[in-house]
């Protein structure tokens, strides 16, 4: 799973990236590594699809990289991923103003709702479900559960769901299944036809 993602295609991404850093060209700190504006003209760069695209944050007044980001597709969606590197040294010697260009830039596509944190988005989902227990017998939570409706009482699937440690929709295939059986177990009975004449 990538650190970030940003919501749009690579080719989006450059174009925000691009801005960006001619907006700072000036200011040292934030550099583009791929595409190298080096060996190409970045001006009429269109990434394609399966490219990638870094950036380095330096250490203001060094040559230390302290933020490495490699963006890259992600297959099927139009989402680039974002793979963030922060080198301890850096951090370590200078403190987190080492982070600050890379903080800008975050802040800039969360702003405007261009960046997926997923790692935010794992804490926002419920708990896991506990294990299924061990050696549990799913055919005599069915037939409890067909009794208690019979008598008027209330039990659902969810219920055995829960007791079990079974995901819902995996008991409920297993009770589907389990009534298929069931029906096919019971003796078939002659019906009795009547002809009208």
């Amino acid at each position: 799973m990538s650190d970030y993602y940003f919501r749009g295609t690579l080719n989006q991404f450059w174009s925000f990236v691009y801005i960006e850093w001619q907006s700072r060209q000036s200011q040292a700190g934030f550099e583009l590594l791929q595409p190298d504006p080096a060996k190409i003209s970045v001006e009429g760069y269109t990434p394609a699809r399966y490219d990638e695209i870094s950036l380095a944050f330096y250490v203001a007044g060094h040559r230390e990289c302290a933020v490495l980001v490699t963006a890259a597709s992600v297959l099927d969606a139009d989402l680039v991923g974002l793979e963030v590197g922060i080198h301890i040294r850096p951090l370590e010697r200078y403190g987190d103003s080492v982070l600050q260009g890379w903080q800008e830039l975050k802040s800039r596509m969360l702003d405007r709702g261009l960046l997926i944190n997923p790692h935010a988005l794992l804490g926002a989902i419920s708990p896991i479900p506990p294990q299924p227990t061990a050696g549990v017998d799913l055919a005599a939570y069915f037939d409890h559960y067909h009794r208690e409706r019979a008598q008027g009482r209330k039990c659902t699937l969810k219920d055995i769901a829960a007791q079990t440690g079974f995901q819902y929709t995996y008991v409920r295939q297993l009770h589907a299944k389990y009534l298929r059986e069931r029906h096919s177990l019971r003796p078939k009975t002659a019906h009795k036809t009547t002809h009208k004449n």
